[in-house]
């Protein structure tokens, strides 16, 4: 029988102090301690705030809003738009094609390949992304008052549809960042998705590569703030209940060394606790 040795053992946080078990253990399953309860195996990298990524989604938003004031870029379309402009009517397939990068972060998971987050995590953080980027989106076109090239309105600048799919390939590449081919499949189905507004003279080329950016940016300024607003809004309730990695969500301080004990250990402290 495995022997453990466990110093002020509290049931409810199920964190032992220390432990001693033998190396052929059939499972095993790692506790960490925490402040504010981990997420999972997420790494805290991809919560922390990295000033070099801002490069990319500010530069496609500056090159969005400098190439709308210039006209040849801000016509050309690579042979795309319909001659008819204004033949568009109703449901177009982008309409669906928008969705399906942040889709795939739950079809993936439902599938089994690994995630940085777990289902409720990754619902916080695709509402924090939508959020930031819809607001942004919204207050762009109020502001700016762009004519779209089928002149069906003003709401031109910057692209919603080709920001929420930027949005969503973030997300899916944050999420699966340790199979890259994952993200570069999202990012193609959201310049897909993105190109077929110009298509459909829907948005002038400047439009959808400012909206690429805002939603890259939502993104990670949902993925940066999460964890301190979670801290901030539930801190001492989760402290109070004594929550942890598979109660509820958001990076805190892990321990820097795992305790690791057998599946059966687990069971019987389960059976303790109930």
């Amino acid at each position: 029988a495995a022997a453990a040795q466990f110093h002020n053992l509290q049931v409810g946080n199920m964190v032992p102090a220390t432990t001693v078990l033998p190396e052929d253990t059939a499972a095993t399953a790692q506790v960490h301690n925490s402040q504010v309860g981990s997420l999972f195996s997420a790494p805290v990298e991809l919560h922390k705030f990295d000033a070099r990524e801002l490069i990319v989604p500010a530069a496609l938003v500056g090159i969005g809003a400098i190439g709308s004031q210039i006209d040849f870029i801000k016509e050309m379309d690579f042979g795309l738009r319909d001659l008819d402009f204004r033949k568009h009517h109703g449901f177009v397939i982008e309409d669906v094609l928008q969705y399906v990068p942040l889709a795939s972060v739950y079809a993936l998971k439902l599938s089994g390949v690994k995630s940085a987050h777990s289902y409720l995590d990754a619902t916080v953080l695709a509402a924090g992304s939508f959020c930031v980027t819809g607001a942004a989106v919204l207050l762009l076109k109020k502001v700016v008052d762009e004519e779209r090239p089928n002149g069906r309105d003003f709401d031109s600048f910057p692209s919603g549809h080709a920001a929420k799919a930027f949005m969503g390939a973030e997300l899916l590449r944050r999420e699966y960042k340790d199979t890259p081919v994952i993200g570069y499949a999202g990012y193609a189905v959201a310049a897909a998705s993105s190109l077929m507004r110009v298509k459909h003279s829907e948005h002038w080329l400047p439009d959808i590569i400012a909206g690429a950016g805002i939603g890259i940016l939502g993104t990670q300024v949902a993925y940066w703030v999460a964890p301190s607003l979670q801290k901030m809004l539930f801190g001492r309730w989760i402290d109070r209940k004594g929550l942890k990695s598979g109660d509820f969500a958001f990076v805190g301080i892990s321990a820097p060394h795992p305790i690791t004990f057998k599946r059966s250990t687990i069971i019987s402290l389960l059976k303790m606790r109930s």
